[in-house]
């Protein structure tokens, strides 16, 4: 799937990441995804802090070492063409915690449970919204810094996700 959504009437490029606050508001640019819901399956994700020329990378994963699900919202649909129409987006909320040292916002990740209820087409969208406001804790991660080798999107080494 393309990593991005873009509808056809969308002036600027496609957004990666769909706003909590947003969704919630059934944003005309949001509200026609919300029945088609999906898991982004992830072992961490990458942030960056610092000055334009100096970023230090960090990764993020579960304390547990379990899987992260991501809550995403998809334009796709079987037999669709892969293009940023038919993209996805990931939801995110504010961060908290320690982690907001890092980054101000951080993906939704459900717990088991709550992923396989988000994905259900029989979970009514409002229901599936409340999903939204189980998130796991920021308590529920850890993260560390990588080498300053992953702002390269060609950096592709199998230390990329290792502490320095």
């Amino acid at each position: 799937m393309f990593w991005g959504y873009k509808p056809p009437w969308y002036k600027r490029g496609p957004a990666s990441n769909a706003r909590l606050d947003t969704v919630l508001k059934s944003s005309p640019f949001w509200k026609p995804l919300l029945t088609r819901r999906i898991l982004v399956p992830a072992e961490g994700w990458y942030e960056w802090t610092g000055e334009k020329g100096a970023k230090q990378p960090w990764f993020i994963q579960a304390k547990d070492g379990a899987p992260i699900l991501m809550a995403g919202i998809a334009g796709w649909y079987p037999d669709a063409e892969m293009d940023a129409a038919r993209g996805f987006a990931i939801v995110t909320e504010d961060a908290a915690g320690g982690m907001v040292d890092i980054h101000d916002r951080r993906p939704i990740s459900l717990a088991p449970d709550d992923a396989l209820a988000w994905v259900d087409p029989e979970t009514p969208v409002e229901d599936a919204l409340e999903l939204l406001s189980t998130s796991r804790p920021g308590s529920a991660f850890v993260w560390h810094q990588v080498t300053p080798a992953m702002g390269n999107s060609r950096y592709q080494l199998a230390d990329a996700s290792e502490p320095i």
